[in-house]
């Protein structure tokens, strides 16, 4: 509400930026502007909010199913598997030779949904992942279909769509499929390849039986966490899961560096645990550039001060 001059007060201003998360919105999109340095600042900032209200009216999309009438066959069930289920499951082997060996072993090594599994869930990961390669432009996945694969992308890129808009993109060691395998609902999106691709899949079965558990696990542990940060008020529900599932427990002991000034930024920390005294604290980090959130990581900046355990 204006004052009678016709502006509005400080408290009512700092009301309204906290309201609609205005700070958080400012601090991302300085972030990717930082990162991408486009040569029109004026049409680039043009586009990126008109891209961001857009996103925020298919928003609902990523927090319920697709309509049934866009699924094709019916959802599997999202629930636990059974005892029955479990002892009924045959472990997949897909043959490989030595080349493809190598090649999904440096694809696993660098992402992050691999890293926290056993040896053996490891292994039966391993054997059971087959090659899917797919032609620029080509549907990998179609909005609304029922969740058959689990895919981590090898080399490629690929395009994500919602109802038809444009969302972004994957590329590098990243990976996409699970929701629909682990809620049991149609395909959220449809994910086309920007360029060709060559992608390591895993079956719906050998996911829930493997990767489902310790994924859910870990992202239920964040997300509470992560809702009290808030340089991520900005985001959505699914980008928050993203972040928990890239977090990593780093230790530092009494007196140890934590970031210091002048260094390049490597890593964003959030303080999770700490004591003042000789003990040792936890944080957790979150790796290199995997979501844009410290200025000084995403414009290449440098260090501006030194945090010591």
């Amino acid at each position: 509400m204006a004052t009678q001059s016709g502006s509005a007060s400080v408290e009512e201003c700092e009301e309204y930026i906290e309201k609609h998360g205005i700070q958080g919105l400012l601090k991302e999109c300085i972030a990717k502007i930082c990162q991408e340095q486009p040569p029109n600042p004026y049409k680039w900032l043009a586009a990126y909010f008109t891209a961001l209200d857009t996103k925020k009216e298919v928003q609902e999309v990523s927090d319920m199913p697709p309509q049934r009438t866009r699924a094709r066959r019916g959802a599997v069930s999202a629930s636990v598997m059974t005892e029955e289920q479990a002892t009924s499951y045959v472990k997949k082997v897909i043959p490989k030779d030595y080349k493809t060996t190598q090649a999904l072993q440096a694809a696993i090594a660098k992402n992050i949904l691999f890293s926290h599994l056993e040896d053996d869930e490891r292994r039966d990961i391993f054997d059971a992942m087959f090659m899917v390669k797919h032609e620029a432009d080509e549907i990998i996945i179609q909005q609304g279909d029922e969740g058959d694969n689990f895919y981590v992308i090898d080399c490629g890129e690929v395009a994500i769509y919602v109802n038809e808009q444009y969302m972004g993109d994957i590329s590098g060691s990243g990976s996409f499929g699970e929701l629909a395998l682990i809620y049991g609902t149609p395909r959220a999106a449809t994910i086309k390849a920007k360029s060709a691709v060559k992608l390591w899949a895993i079956d719906r079965d050998t996911y829930r039986r493997i990767l489902m558990g310790s994924t859910i696990r870990k992202r239920k542990m964040y997300e509470s966490l992560l809702e009290k940060v808030s340089i991520l008020e900005s985001l959505d529900k699914w980008e928050r899961l993203t972040v928990a599932d890239a977090l990593e427990p780093c230790t530092f002991m009494d007196g140890d560096n934590v970031v210091i000034q002048g260094d390049e930024g490597e890593d964003f920390f959030i303080v999770v645990e700490v004591q003042l005294t000789h003990a040792p604290f936890v944080l957790w980090q979150e790796t290199l550039r995997k979501i844009l959130l410290d200025l000084g990581l995403v414009c290449n900046g440098w260090r501006c001060g030194v945090c010591s355990g």
